[in-house]
């Protein structure tokens, strides 16, 4: 008998101490500005993968150069195709980017480290905005939007060798669905215009749109931009009043991010990775320029880590209480 309650003693504390360390989402952050040094006006930052490396792109002498930055240097992600502008958006762990450039119009690209493939969706019309890429998950699908001849744009999916449409139902007919992250169940985010001309994020599960609308903000200022594993998502809302906030969603609650630094309420959140660190952009207006910062979860969520903590402290205090009636 005292063999038993031995064993069941050491696993229920091996899971106490085991749900210590499990991912929770984060309720306060610890933000860092990034800045590179090699432009002489904004950085943005769009993408985190869990390595920590980060993709962007920078404003300055009237050209936008994509980059990554590894925590320690950054380098330039231009695809040579480009006569203008590289626009560096998504990164997958294998390091494999995506974006798009400039070139007659806009074309999307793919850059697996060693070569560009450049990314046209045969279904957009328009002469000058073409395919725009914005998320790859780790299986190398991208997700992205593409511009129709009316003006309007539809969602991407491509999969490596097909390109399927994506459009939220409650999105104009004639195109307004913007899709921007993926993650590796093939759970994709972005956000849509519907017939009021108003703005929403949206989270499709490969058969239903879920609307995601931050309460925060008004009623239709909400784009959602990022996804990780977990399904928590990324993106930023407006306020009545013209205040920008970064948000993650859990699927149950919006926290509200805020860099310290930079114009205060205009912060916006575009990548996060399954480690929970949050990219994105503040504007500095004493430099009128747009700063990036990397938020980094410095606290738990109290909900549900204590309540399977709590569980586990009872469980054992019950087994030792049977062990000393049993002696």
């Amino acid at each position: 008998m005292e063999t038993i309650l031995n064993k069941r003693t050491f696993l229920a504390t091996a899971v106490l101490i085991g749900a210590a360390t499990l991912p929770c989402a984060a309720s306060s952050f610890t933000y860092t500005q990034i800045i590179d040094p090699a432009t002489t006006q904004s950085t943005y930052l769009y993408g985190v993968n869990d390595s920590g490396t980060i993709v962007g792109s920078t404003y300055g002498s009237g050209a936008y150069n994509g980059f990554t930055y590894n925590g320690s240097a950054f380098t330039a992600i231009n695809d040579p195709n480009s006569t203008s502008n590289t626009f560096a958006q998504g990164i997958n762990n294998a390091g494999s980017v995506v974006g798009y450039y400039s070139n007659n119009g806009t074309q999307g690209f793919l850059f697996n480290g060693s070569t560009y493939t450049s990314l046209n969706d045969p279904n957009a019309t328009s002469s000058i905005h073409n395919t725009y890429a914005y998320g790859v998950n780790n299986s190398g699908d991208v997700v992205g939007f593409y511009a129709e001849s009316l003006g309007g744009y539809q969602g991407f999916l491509y999969n490596g060798s097909t390109y399927s449409t994506l459009s939220d139902p409650l999105a104009l007919a004639i195109g307004g669905t913007y899709a921007t992250g993926i993650n590796d169940a093939g759970e994709v985010v972005g956000y849509f215009e519907d017939t009021s001309d108003q703005f929403h994020g949206f989270l499709y599960n490969g058969s239903t749109y879920t609307t995601i609308t931050d309460p925060n903000g008004c009623s239709y200022c909400t784009d959602a931009f990022g996804i990780n594993n977990a399904g928590d998502v990324v993106g930023y809302y407006s306020t009545l009043s013209g205040a920008t906030y970064g948000f993650e969603y859990n699927g149950s609650t919006y926290t509200t991010l805020n860099a310290p630094f930079g114009s205060s309420a205009t912060t916006e959140a575009f990548g996060i990775n399954d480690g929970g660190v949050i990219v994105g952009t503040v504007i500095n207006n004493a430099f009128s320029a747009y700063n990036g910062f990397e938020a980094t979860p410095s606290a738990p969520e109290p909900g549900t880590m204590w309540m399977m903590l709590g569980a586990v402290a009872v469980t054992i205090s019950v087994m030792l209480k049977k062990r000393a009636a049993a002696k």
